[in-house]
Protein backbone atom coordinates (compact mmCIF):
# COMPACT_ATOMS: atom_id res chain seq x y z
CA UNK A 1 0.00 0.00 0.00
CA UNK A 2 1.40 3.88 -1.14
CA UNK A 3 2.06 5.92 1.79
CA UNK A 4 -0.45 8.05 2.87
CA UNK A 5 0.36 11.53 2.22
CA UNK A 6 -1.10 13.95 5.08
CA UNK A 7 -0.62 17.97 5.37
CA UNK A 8 -0.97 19.95 8.34
CA UNK A 9 -0.85 23.73 8.25
CA UNK A 10 0.37 26.04 10.41
CA UNK A 11 -0.91 24.99 14.09
CA UNK A 12 0.29 24.98 17.50
CA UNK A 13 3.84 24.14 18.87
CA UNK A 14 2.13 21.35 20.83
CA UNK A 15 0.84 19.72 17.28
CA UNK A 16 4.27 17.78 16.63
CA UNK A 17 2.92 15.58 19.80
CA UNK A 18 -0.04 14.74 17.15
CA UNK A 19 1.78 14.21 14.43
CA UNK A 20 3.62 11.13 16.47
CA UNK A 21 0.02 10.00 17.41
CA UNK A 22 -0.24 10.15 13.57
CA UNK A 23 2.82 8.37 12.74
CA UNK A 24 2.16 5.48 15.22
CA UNK A 25 -0.84 5.05 13.96
CA UNK A 26 -2.65 1.39 15.49
CA UNK A 27 -3.14 0.16 12.08
CA UNK A 28 1.15 0.85 11.33
CA UNK A 29 -0.11 2.66 8.28
CA UNK A 30 2.49 4.09 5.95
CA UNK A 31 2.36 7.80 5.88
CA UNK A 32 4.28 10.89 4.73
CA UNK A 33 3.67 13.95 7.12
CA UNK A 34 3.93 17.29 5.10
CA UNK A 35 3.88 20.61 7.53
CA UNK A 36 3.67 24.40 6.74
CA UNK A 37 4.07 27.16 9.22
CA UNK A 38 5.12 31.18 9.37
CA UNK A 39 8.04 30.38 11.42
CA UNK A 40 10.37 27.89 10.60
CA UNK A 41 11.43 27.65 14.13
CA UNK A 42 8.02 25.95 15.34
CA UNK A 43 8.14 22.42 16.84
CA UNK A 44 5.34 21.11 15.01
CA UNK A 45 7.71 20.88 12.09
CA UNK A 46 10.02 18.92 13.44
CA UNK A 47 7.62 15.54 13.35
CA UNK A 48 6.94 16.13 9.65
CA UNK A 49 8.91 14.61 6.83
CA UNK A 50 8.46 17.58 4.82
CA UNK A 51 8.96 20.87 5.90
CA UNK A 52 7.73 24.57 4.18
CA UNK A 53 7.38 27.97 4.96
CA UNK A 54 3.61 28.85 5.35
CA UNK A 55 2.70 31.07 2.11
CA UNK A 56 1.47 34.66 3.24
CA UNK A 57 -1.55 34.68 0.77
CA UNK A 58 -4.70 34.87 2.73
CA UNK A 59 -8.71 33.87 1.33
CA UNK A 60 -9.08 32.84 -1.62
CA UNK A 61 -5.48 33.51 -3.11
CA UNK A 62 -4.63 30.88 -0.32
CA UNK A 63 -7.07 28.45 -0.95
CA UNK A 64 -5.61 28.50 -4.70
CA UNK A 65 -2.32 28.14 -3.66
CA UNK A 66 -3.36 25.10 -0.81
CA UNK A 67 -4.98 23.64 -3.87
CA UNK A 68 -1.64 23.50 -5.81
CA UNK A 69 -0.10 22.04 -3.06
CA UNK A 70 -2.26 19.13 -2.62
CA UNK A 71 -1.46 18.58 -6.08
CA UNK A 72 2.13 19.05 -6.45
CA UNK A 73 2.29 16.48 -3.45
CA UNK A 74 -0.57 14.09 -3.54
CA UNK A 75 -1.94 15.23 -0.56
CA UNK A 76 -4.67 12.92 0.43
CA UNK A 77 -5.48 14.29 3.98
CA UNK A 78 -5.63 18.17 5.02
CA UNK A 79 -5.94 18.95 8.55
CA UNK A 80 -6.03 23.02 8.20
CA UNK A 81 -6.25 25.48 11.00
CA UNK A 82 -4.54 28.60 9.29
CA UNK A 83 -6.94 30.18 6.68
CA UNK A 84 -9.40 26.98 8.08
CA UNK A 85 -12.88 29.10 6.87
CA UNK A 86 -11.70 30.02 3.59
CA UNK A 87 -10.62 26.46 2.63
CA UNK A 88 -14.21 25.13 4.33
CA UNK A 89 -15.82 27.64 1.84
CA UNK A 90 -14.09 25.56 -1.29
CA UNK A 91 -13.94 22.17 0.57
CA UNK A 92 -16.02 20.90 -2.30
CA UNK A 93 -12.92 21.95 -4.88
CA UNK A 94 -10.76 19.43 -2.96
CA UNK A 95 -13.07 16.56 -2.50
CA UNK A 96 -12.91 16.57 -6.42
CA UNK A 97 -9.11 16.04 -6.16
CA UNK A 98 -9.92 13.15 -4.04
CA UNK A 99 -8.31 15.15 -0.66
CA UNK A 100 -10.39 14.70 2.28
CA UNK A 101 -10.53 17.53 4.33
CA UNK A 102 -10.96 17.22 8.01
CA UNK A 103 -12.86 20.27 9.34
CA UNK A 104 -16.56 21.69 9.96
CA UNK A 105 -19.12 23.52 7.61
CA UNK A 106 -18.15 27.36 6.09
CA UNK A 107 -21.01 27.76 8.60
CA UNK A 108 -20.15 26.14 11.30
CA UNK A 109 -16.79 28.19 11.77
CA UNK A 110 -18.47 31.10 10.52
CA UNK A 111 -21.05 31.20 13.52
CA UNK A 112 -18.76 29.47 16.20
CA UNK A 113 -15.29 32.25 15.14
CA UNK A 114 -17.90 34.81 16.64
CA UNK A 115 -18.51 34.07 21.03
CA UNK A 116 -21.27 36.38 21.04
CA UNK A 117 -23.18 35.02 17.93
CA UNK A 118 -22.86 31.51 19.04
CA UNK A 119 -23.86 32.50 22.55
CA UNK A 120 -26.85 34.68 20.52
CA UNK A 121 -27.52 30.90 18.48
CA UNK A 122 -28.32 29.08 21.63
CA UNK A 123 -31.27 31.27 22.81
CA UNK A 124 -33.32 28.29 23.65
CA UNK A 125 -30.52 26.06 25.32
CA UNK A 126 -30.18 29.07 27.57
CA UNK A 127 -29.10 27.36 30.56
CA UNK A 128 -25.38 26.58 29.03
CA UNK A 129 -25.18 30.26 28.27
CA UNK A 130 -23.89 32.43 31.28
CA UNK A 131 -24.50 36.30 31.75
CA UNK A 132 -22.65 38.44 28.43
CA UNK A 133 -22.99 41.66 26.74
CA UNK A 134 -21.48 42.87 23.32
CA UNK A 135 -19.81 45.72 23.48
CA UNK A 136 -18.70 48.14 20.38
CA UNK A 137 -18.99 51.87 22.13
CA UNK A 138 -18.23 53.43 25.42
CA UNK A 139 -21.96 53.32 26.65
CA UNK A 140 -22.64 49.89 25.81
CA UNK A 141 -19.28 49.53 28.01
CA UNK A 142 -20.41 51.25 30.82
CA UNK A 143 -23.83 49.90 30.84
CA UNK A 144 -22.24 46.13 31.12
CA UNK A 145 -20.46 47.14 34.11
CA UNK A 146 -23.84 48.65 35.05
CA UNK A 147 -25.49 45.34 34.46
CA UNK A 148 -23.00 42.51 35.35
CA UNK A 149 -21.41 43.95 38.51
CA UNK A 150 -24.18 43.57 40.73
CA UNK A 151 -23.44 39.54 39.85
CA UNK A 152 -20.60 39.63 42.63
CA UNK A 153 -17.84 38.12 40.21
CA UNK A 154 -14.77 39.80 38.46
CA UNK A 155 -15.44 41.17 35.27
CA UNK A 156 -13.80 39.80 32.07
CA UNK A 157 -13.19 41.47 28.66
CA UNK A 158 -12.35 39.51 25.49
CA UNK A 159 -12.59 39.85 21.83
CA UNK A 160 -15.72 38.52 20.34
CA UNK A 161 -13.26 36.90 17.91
CA UNK A 162 -10.20 35.75 18.98
CA UNK A 163 -8.21 32.67 19.85
CA UNK A 164 -7.08 31.15 22.89
CA UNK A 165 -6.42 34.01 25.79
CA UNK A 166 -5.63 36.63 23.20
CA UNK A 167 -6.73 39.93 24.42
CA UNK A 168 -8.26 38.78 27.51
CA UNK A 169 -8.36 41.34 30.70
CA UNK A 170 -9.52 41.22 33.74
CA UNK A 171 -11.66 44.56 34.75
CA UNK A 172 -9.74 45.93 37.85
CA UNK A 173 -11.69 47.83 40.27
CA UNK A 174 -8.38 50.13 41.48
CA UNK A 175 -5.12 51.09 40.15
CA UNK A 176 -2.60 48.73 40.47
CA UNK A 177 0.16 49.08 43.58
CA UNK A 178 3.57 48.61 43.22
CA UNK A 179 3.63 45.39 44.73
CA UNK A 180 0.99 44.07 42.39
CA UNK A 181 3.14 46.31 39.46
CA UNK A 182 6.36 44.44 40.53
CA UNK A 183 4.57 40.70 40.58
CA UNK A 184 3.56 38.27 38.68
CA UNK A 185 2.26 39.59 34.56
CA UNK A 186 -1.35 40.01 35.57
CA UNK A 187 -3.66 40.51 32.61
CA UNK A 188 -5.79 43.35 33.59
CA UNK A 189 -7.03 46.89 32.77
CA UNK A 190 -8.90 49.31 34.44
CA UNK A 191 -12.83 50.53 33.37
CA UNK A 192 -11.06 53.77 32.60
CA UNK A 193 -8.51 52.38 30.75
CA UNK A 194 -11.33 50.38 28.65
CA UNK A 195 -13.52 53.75 28.10
CA UNK A 196 -10.50 55.77 27.07
CA UNK A 197 -9.82 53.29 24.60
CA UNK A 198 -12.80 53.05 23.22
CA UNK A 199 -13.60 56.63 23.06
CA UNK A 200 -10.52 57.57 21.26
CA UNK A 201 -11.48 54.62 18.64
CA UNK A 202 -14.74 56.48 18.38
CA UNK A 203 -13.37 59.50 18.19
CA UNK A 204 -10.94 58.66 15.39
CA UNK A 205 -13.61 56.79 13.27
CA UNK A 206 -11.58 53.74 13.86
CA UNK A 207 -13.97 50.58 13.49
CA UNK A 208 -14.46 48.94 16.89
CA UNK A 209 -14.11 44.78 16.53
CA UNK A 210 -17.06 43.62 19.16
CA UNK A 211 -16.02 42.89 22.88
CA UNK A 212 -17.58 40.26 25.12
CA UNK A 213 -18.13 40.96 28.54
CA UNK A 214 -19.18 38.83 31.50
CA UNK A 215 -18.55 37.65 34.50
CA UNK A 216 -15.39 35.60 35.77
CA UNK A 217 -16.24 31.83 35.65
CA UNK A 218 -15.74 29.44 38.29
CA UNK A 219 -13.66 26.26 38.08
CA UNK A 220 -13.13 23.35 37.11
CA UNK A 221 -12.40 24.54 33.45
CA UNK A 222 -13.80 21.54 31.04
CA UNK A 223 -12.05 21.25 27.62
CA UNK A 224 -13.74 18.39 25.48
CA UNK A 225 -12.13 16.88 22.29
CA UNK A 226 -14.46 15.36 20.23
CA UNK A 227 -14.32 13.77 16.58
CA UNK A 228 -17.65 14.47 15.34
CA UNK A 229 -19.20 13.26 12.32
CA UNK A 230 -21.86 15.39 10.48
CA UNK A 231 -23.38 16.09 13.71
CA UNK A 232 -22.92 13.41 15.73
CA UNK A 233 -20.27 12.61 18.42
CA UNK A 234 -18.12 9.69 17.51
CA UNK A 235 -15.91 9.99 20.71
CA UNK A 236 -15.84 12.38 23.10
CA UNK A 237 -12.67 13.01 25.66
CA UNK A 238 -12.74 15.26 28.61
CA UNK A 239 -9.89 17.23 29.88
CA UNK A 240 -10.88 18.72 33.24
CA UNK A 241 -8.37 22.00 35.28
CA UNK A 242 -7.98 22.68 37.87
CA UNK A 243 -4.54 25.21 38.64
CA UNK A 244 -2.08 22.55 37.24
CA UNK A 245 -4.31 19.45 37.92
CA UNK A 246 -5.39 17.73 35.38
CA UNK A 247 -8.65 15.30 34.78
CA UNK A 248 -9.10 12.96 31.82
CA UNK A 249 -12.68 13.02 33.35
CA UNK A 250 -16.01 15.41 33.78
CA UNK A 251 -19.77 15.05 35.10
CA UNK A 252 -22.28 13.33 32.64
CA UNK A 253 -24.48 16.35 32.29
CA UNK A 254 -21.25 18.20 30.79
CA UNK A 255 -20.69 15.91 28.25
CA UNK A 256 -24.21 15.39 27.53
CA UNK A 257 -24.08 19.02 26.95
CA UNK A 258 -21.13 18.93 24.69
CA UNK A 259 -22.70 16.26 22.67
CA UNK A 260 -25.85 18.55 22.15
CA UNK A 261 -23.80 21.50 20.82
CA UNK A 262 -22.00 19.01 18.37
CA UNK A 263 -25.68 18.47 17.37
CA UNK A 264 -26.75 21.69 17.15
CA UNK A 265 -24.21 22.98 15.22
CA UNK A 266 -23.91 20.26 13.11
CA UNK A 267 -20.15 20.10 13.51
CA UNK A 268 -17.90 17.89 11.51
CA UNK A 269 -13.99 16.47 12.27
CA UNK A 270 -12.06 17.41 14.94
CA UNK A 271 -13.34 19.92 17.26
CA UNK A 272 -12.97 21.13 21.41
CA UNK A 273 -15.98 22.40 23.13
CA UNK A 274 -15.12 24.26 26.50
CA UNK A 275 -17.12 24.99 29.41
CA UNK A 276 -16.86 26.64 33.10
CA UNK A 277 -19.04 27.42 36.21
CA UNK A 278 -21.59 29.03 36.50
CA UNK A 279 -23.41 28.95 39.62
CA UNK A 280 -22.79 25.29 39.90
CA UNK A 281 -23.61 24.61 36.46
CA UNK A 282 -21.43 24.15 33.75
CA UNK A 283 -22.16 26.61 30.85
CA UNK A 284 -20.31 27.27 27.36
CA UNK A 285 -17.06 29.23 27.10
CA UNK A 286 -16.35 28.43 23.59
CA UNK A 287 -16.46 25.86 20.83
CA UNK A 288 -13.28 25.85 18.44
CA UNK A 289 -13.76 24.15 15.14
CA UNK A 290 -10.15 23.17 15.38
CA UNK A 291 -8.12 20.51 17.39
CA UNK A 292 -7.33 21.95 20.57
CA UNK A 293 -3.77 22.23 21.40
CA UNK A 294 -4.00 19.67 23.94
CA UNK A 295 -5.75 16.93 21.80
CA UNK A 296 -2.09 15.28 22.36
CA UNK A 297 -3.16 14.23 25.73
CA UNK A 298 -6.48 12.41 24.71
CA UNK A 299 -3.86 9.52 24.43
CA UNK A 300 -4.06 8.86 28.14
CA UNK A 301 -7.60 7.77 27.10
CA UNK A 302 -6.05 4.57 25.16
CA UNK A 303 -7.07 5.72 21.98
CA UNK A 304 -5.75 7.79 18.86
CA UNK A 305 -7.98 10.23 18.31
CA UNK A 306 -6.13 12.13 15.26
CA UNK A 307 -5.90 9.10 13.38
CA UNK A 308 -9.24 7.85 13.84
CA UNK A 309 -9.89 11.21 12.68
CA UNK A 310 -8.23 10.66 9.21
CA UNK A 311 -10.14 7.35 8.84
CA UNK A 312 -13.14 9.31 9.55
CA UNK A 313 -12.64 11.64 6.77
CA UNK A 314 -11.16 8.86 4.42
CA UNK A 315 -14.50 6.80 4.82
CA UNK A 316 -12.45 3.63 6.10
CA UNK A 317 -14.23 1.43 8.80
CA UNK A 318 -13.51 1.15 11.96
CA UNK A 319 -14.06 -0.25 15.66
CA UNK A 320 -16.00 1.36 18.16
CA UNK A 321 -13.83 4.18 19.91
CA UNK A 322 -13.92 3.32 23.65
CA UNK A 323 -12.27 6.15 25.98
CA UNK A 324 -10.56 5.26 29.16
CA UNK A 325 -11.25 8.22 31.59
CA UNK A 326 -10.01 8.75 35.31
CA UNK A 327 -6.11 9.63 34.57
CA UNK A 328 -4.79 12.57 36.56
CA UNK A 329 -1.59 14.21 34.94
CA UNK A 330 -0.18 17.70 34.93
CA UNK A 331 1.76 19.00 31.89
CA UNK A 332 5.69 20.15 31.32
CA UNK A 333 7.48 21.90 28.76
CA UNK A 334 9.64 19.92 26.76
CA UNK A 335 12.55 19.94 24.10
CA UNK A 336 12.99 18.93 20.44
CA UNK A 337 15.92 18.81 17.88
CA UNK A 338 15.09 21.24 15.12
CA UNK A 339 17.65 19.56 13.01
CA UNK A 340 18.54 21.25 9.55
CA UNK A 341 17.04 24.34 8.45
CA UNK A 342 14.09 24.56 5.59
Amino acid sequence: MPSLAIWLNRNYATTVHVLELLRNNPDRRKITLYGSHKDAASPMLTGCDHRFMESTLTGSAYVDYALQFCRDHRIKVFLPVYEQLAIALRANEFAEMGVAVICPSAESIELLTDKCATYQALGEHYELVPPWRKVACVAEFEQALEDLRPLGKPIVVKPARGVGADGVRFIAENEPTLTELMGPLNPTATAAQFVFALKQAQDSGVSINPLLVMPYLDSPEVSVDVLADHGKTVVAVPRSKVGRDRFLSAPEETMQAARLLVAEFGLDGLVNVQFRQWQGQAVLLEINTRPSGGLYQTAMAKLNMPWAAVKLALGEEQEELKPVLGARYVTVSSSVEMGSKI
